[in-house]
């Protein structure tokens, strides 16, 4: 028996749109063309749904999948931390290292955030060793003027 998936608010509002339109005696969301079952992945229930809601009219935008909805729910769970066992329980994967593959967006992110880290400590470091120069050159400084005031006398 599979999990239900939590779904957000908006992609509640939208479906309740697409379901004022159902047959009365409709039992599921998508069903399948005898209705005794829900729909396949890539079924024409997906397009009419996207059709009727006016969504990929847009041409200069991407265009919406089953299979890209799926990839946006597992890819922002993981870039917002969520457990890896957790999102691949929500998926139903069977292996960690399938929902693993969705991590390819967070470990862009996480690299662009490791060259932020390396480039502020290579900025501190640099903040360091000037601060360590003008403090060596005023030292210097003084001593030069402890020899000269010594040798005045």
């Amino acid at each position: 028996m599979r999990t239900p998936v939590t779904m957000t608010t908006r992609l509640h509002g939208e479906l309740k749109e697409w379901m004022w339109r159902f047959p009365p005696n409709q039992v599921y969301l998508f069903p399948s063309l005898d209705g005794k079952t829900h729909a396949k992945a890539g079924s024409q229930w997906f397009r009419d749904a996207l059709k009727a809601l006016d969504i990929n009219a847009d041409a200069r935008l991407e265009r919406l999948s089953l299979s890209s909805c799926r990839s946006r729910y597992i890819s922002v769970q993981l870039e917002n931390n969520q457990n890896l066992f957790k999102v691949m329980q929500s998926v139903h994967h069977v292996s960690p290292q399938t929902t693993a593959r969705y991590n390819r967006l967070v470990v862009a992110e996480s690299s662009k955030e490791a060259a932020n880290v390396l480039d502020n400590v290579a900025a501190r470091r640099a903040a360091a060793k000037a601060k360590y120069e003008e403090e060596m050159a005023e030292i210097s400084a003084h001593v030069d003027k402890l020899n000269e005031m010594d040798g005045l006398e």
